[in-house]
């Protein structure tokens, strides 16, 4: 099994052990508590989660960022929203930053059929 193949099954292996953790964290909190051991248990979550994230590559491998933008009108006005501060919306950098994001990856669709209506052609 080469490398590529042994990372991806420990990864594997970690989130479904981390969504375990998460399952049975669930149905434990379900009960009912005082809401200052609530409080300290969702402290220590972000804590913990907090640490996971700053040892773990977070992935996320649906940014619509480009979407977003055309929605906005920015390609039709020849502009740029500004990422790199705090936006209305689900994805900028300080939030990316804030959740702990390695590895972002966005991708776009262009449309290449004859009589479609994308800007883009053969070359």
């Amino acid at each position: 099994m080469n490398y590529f193949k042994k990372r991806l099954l420990f990864l594997m292996k970690i989130f479904f052990k981390i969504g375990i953790i998460f399952m049975a964290l669930s149905f434990a909190c379900s009960g009912e508590r005082s809401k200052k051991s609530q409080d300290n248990e969702v402290l220590e979550l972000r804590e913990w989660a907090h640490r996971l994230s700053q040892k773990l590559i977070i992935t996320h491998g649906h940014i619509d960022l480009p979407y977003r933008m055309a929605n906005k009108g920015f390609m039709s006005r020849n502009s740029v929203e500004d990422v790199s501060i705090n936006t209305m919306g689900d994805f900028d950098y300080p939030k990316a930053k804030l959740g702990g994001l390695d590895d972002p990856f966005m991708s776009i669709y262009v449309d290449i059929r004859p009589g479609s209506t994308s800007k883009i052609r053969r070359g």
